[in-house]
């Protein structure tokens, strides 16, 4: 018995075996390649997102930290930096390093500096909140959020004095909003 299989099943499997070879070939020359981290790091993030979906995701982080130190490969395009000074230079202003693809999943049609991919963008809508994000401008919201913690916990304790236990121990944010309004 002749056994062959068809040029089809052929193509197919020399098309995923060039894919798979494009891709090792790319990781490898990757310079992320040359951080410490699990050697199925260099071509895969599936352990993360495995351990990101298990709800893990920091604690094996922290694990990959304790073991290979302060700067992980967690995969082929991920990494993760326990330095602070890291953290300016990667997120700096003026920085080469864009956002990750996550945050054109972010976008709910309307383009904010938030999750903006695009420098220019970022920088003109930076621009022109900087003036309400600096300290001094921030300090002056202090006497109304400290105004609406207090409402909110004197509600919260009258609650508690009227032994509705349920209304102030289940609590989430539009219920403190509630409170507050």
């Amino acid at each position: 018995m002749d056994f062959r299989l068809p040029q089809a099943a052929i193509a197919f499997m020399v098309v995923i075996g060039g894919a798979v070879a494009w891709k090792l070939l790319n990781s490898l020359k990757s310079p992320m390649a040359n951080l410490p981290g699990p050697w199925h790091t260099i071509i895969s993030d599936l352990r993360l997102r495995y351990e990101v979906a298990r709800g893990r995701g920091p604690h094996w982080i922290h694990q990959m930290h304790v073991q290979y130190g302060p700067a992980v490969r967690l995969g082929p395009s991920e990494a993760s930096f326990q330095d602070p000074a890291a953290a300016q230079i990667i997120h700096r202003i003026k920085g080469e390093y864009l956002k990750a693809d996550l945050y054109d999943k972010l976008i709910t049609g309307v383009v904010n500096v938030f999750t903006t991919r695009n420098l220019d963008v970022h920088k003109r809508q930076r621009r022109l909140l900087s003036s309400e994000m600096a300290e001094s401008a921030l300090q002056k919201h202090v006497p109304v959020v400290e105004s609406n913690i207090r409402l909110a916990l004197n509600r919260m304790r009258e609650n508690m004095e009227k032994n509705d236990y349920t209304a102030s121990t289940s609590l989430n944010s539009t219920d403190i909003c509630t409170y507050c309004l």
